[in-house]
């Protein structure tokens, strides 16, 4: 009954757990870790920089999964289907929509640093 409970809270600290070496600028650069975009490659501080800003943004997603497991367990057996499909909507607009506010902060982010660039 409450499995469904525990795998959405697990996956909400483990989402959240992963993120957190990005926001606190652990992750040198590399192909394997981190938010890896042409924006993020262009320079080190531009890796730190937004991935930072990436596991800020992608550290949030964990939460409409905690709170989900959470509520799972004052529910019925009954609504728990119900729950795990709207936990699971939920949790894909909130993958979309950090995915857009990321590609748009780093496109915006690299213009700037090129118009700083070239000013000088």
């Amino acid at each position: 009954m409450f499995a469904l409970s525990i795998v959405l809270l697990l996956s909400g600290l483990l989402t959240t757990a992963i993120c957190l070496p990005m926001v606190y600028e652990k992750v040198p650069m590399n192909s394997y870790f981190g938010m890896r975009t042409k924006h993020t490659f262009r320079s080190n501080e531009s890796w730190v920089h937004l991935n930072e800003i990436g596991g800020m943004l992608f550290s949030l997603l964990g939460f409409p999964l905690m709170l989900g497991g959470s509520i799972g367990f004052f529910l019925s057996e009954q609504y728990l289907a119900m729950l795990g499909t709207v936990t699971a909507v939920v949790a894909l607009v909130s993958i979309a929509f950090a995915v857009y506010l990321f590609v748009r902060y780093s496109g915006r982010y690299t213009e700037r640093n090129t118009q700083v660039a070239r000013q000088n």
